[in-house]
């Protein structure tokens, strides 16, 4: 799927590089593609880390139940903002790099679509706020948060025409800006002591500065809907709600356990589960951008050589394995000082850190293998199962999170993925792709791994901090010591990466 949309787009980066030899434009449309990747890369976790220091000054100078709070109206967010694109970006690249010349009316037809995902949007953002909180504050923060949702949806026009023109780095840094300028607003917040709904004016203006950024950086303005055609907005609707509903229910897997703790459990637990789980997400981004990174790999090798096709996997999945472990090692270990780095107070819900980070090793390796089924054209298999283990998992929290709070509920999240969403991608990996993957390396770096933590848990003393960054250097040099793996090899990796690219 995304080998054929990076396709495209190299097909309408080509029609702008006309002035250029078929060399230089082909050199040209590399480069376009590469520095798309990497602002995209580097855009991603930077504005992850900027989001965990916001975390930390809320949780910090505004106390535990206050960063519950912003933890849930984020949630809510995710979800409505989701209603705002719902595939709808994706599949409008994919029609106009299919019909270039059409770009201007589809892009006045999409404005037309915003105008109804907009209020839909606004609508579900209400309705759980409603359902998961009822406080007088978190209700009238939904003013704020709507206002912001209603620049969100005009800002995915502008990510259609980014991605378009392969030029998402102007997003990135609308992004980066946008959440750099939220900063010093929270302190003003926090010195007119004005709670959450300080919080939630600085999340609306947040999103309305992305968007005026976006304007900004953008070479016209296309906010319009000169020349729309209701019917073309309905043949987008329809084009795109499968991976509306795909998307859906990722973005409700990411973000239902706070939801249902704030329904059912107290803030203090939202707010201990909360710190662990945006501690943990970097992670899950390094880990599956592997995946990411192998891709057009795998759909390549899946067409021209199978042999190779399962290499690259196994190749991607011990990649993955020996980061994640190394990564398990330091956390664990650190897991104190970590907490703390959000909130001092929040260092008792340790424990929640320590099963979030299996929950995101084991995640990881779904969402980085996940993929391989769109490249065997079995989309319907991964939705239909996706589907099951979120459902499951709604199910078990209804069950477990009102008498067991946030050790329950991160116990559940680590079970779905390491019961369900895992098993079941290695079994339709095998069943549809005839992939099938070696734990023996994955096995040894584990047992490695759980060396390293009772080494330093048990016999050796040092600061948490001292051990996050020890504990990994001692693994890795376990893992080359016992020739696990070596520097050769995954240069050998990287080089397969870099062969395939050019070829």
């Amino acid at each position: 799927m995304n080998h054929h949309k990076g396709k495209e787009n190299s097909e309408l980066a080509d029609s702008d590089a006309g002035e250029f030899s078929a060399s230089d434009g082909q050199n040209h449309t590399n480069w376009k593609l590469l520095k798309n990747g990497v602002a995209l890369s580097l855009g991603r976790n930077l504005n992850s880390i900027l989001r965990l220091v916001i975390a930390a000054i809320i949780a910090r100078q505004f106390g535990a139940d206050t960063f519950a709070e912003y933890s849930l109206l984020l949630a809510i967010m995710m979800i409505a903002e989701w209603f705002m694109d719902f595939g709808t970006t994706d599949v409008f690249v994919r029609e106009v790099s299919k019909d270039k010349a059409s770009f201007s009316q589809r892009l006045a037809s999409l404005c037309l679509l915003k105008s109804v995902q907009i209020p839909l949007g606004i609508a579900a953002m209400i309705a759980m706020l409603a359902i998961f909180h009822t406080t007088v504050d978190m209700m009238r923060a939904g003013i704020f948060i709507a206002i912001g949702l209603f620049a969100y949806g005009f800002v995915s026009v502008y990510r259609t025409v980014f991605k378009i023109h392969l030029t998402m780095e102007k997003e990135m840094l609308a992004e980066f800006i946008s959440i750099v300028l939220t900063i010093p607003f929270i302190w003003l917040a926090l010195y007119l002591d004005q709670g959450i709904l300080g919080i939630a004016f600085c999340l609306g203006l947040s999103r309305a500065s992305f968007l005026a950024f976006c304007v900004y950086f953008s070479e016209r303005r296309f906010l319009t809907l000169t020349g729309s055609s209701f019917a073309q907005a309905k043949d987008l609707w329809n084009a795109s709600y499968l991976i509306g509903f795909i998307g859906l229910f990722s973005v409700l897997n990411n973000a239902i356990e706070i939801l249902m703790l704030t329904k059912f459990s107290s803030l203090t637990d939202v707010a201990i589960f909360s710190a662990a789980q945006k501690l943990v997400w970097p992670l899950f981004m390094i880990l599956s951008a592997v995946g990411t990174v192998f891709y057009p790999v795998l759909a390549r090798y899946w067409i021209d050589n199978k042999k190779k096709f399962y290499t690259a996997t196994q190749q991607a999945f011990s990649i993955i394995a020996l980061l994640g472990f190394l990564a398990v090692s330091g956390i664990y270990s650190g897991a104190d000082f970590m907490m703390s780095l959000i909130s001092p107070e929040l260092i008792i819900g340790v424990d929640a850190l320590h099963l979030l980070m299996l929950m995101c090793l084991f995640k990881s390796f779904s969402a980085s293998l996940g993929p391989i089924l769109f490249i065997a054209g079995a989309v319907k298999t991964a939705f239909t199962f996706f589907t099951f283990a979120v459902i499951v998992k709604i199910i078990l929290l209804l069950i477990i999170t009102g008498d067991y709070g946030y050790f329950g509920t991160a116990v559940v999240s680590v079970s779905v993925e390491l019961f369900i969403v895992f098993p079941l991608t290695l079994f339709y990996l095998k069943t549809k792709a005839q992939c099938s993957i070696n734990f023996v390396s994955a096995g040894l770096l584990c047992l490695t791994c759980a060396i390293t933590i009772l080494v330093f848990e048990y016999l050796i003393e040092l600061p948490s901090a001292a051990e996050l960054v020890l504990a990994p250097i001692s693994m890795l040099g376990m893992v080359l010591l016992t020739k696990q793996t070596s520097i050769a090899k995954v240069m050998s990796i990287i080089r397969l990466r870099n062969d395939v690219s050019e070829s």
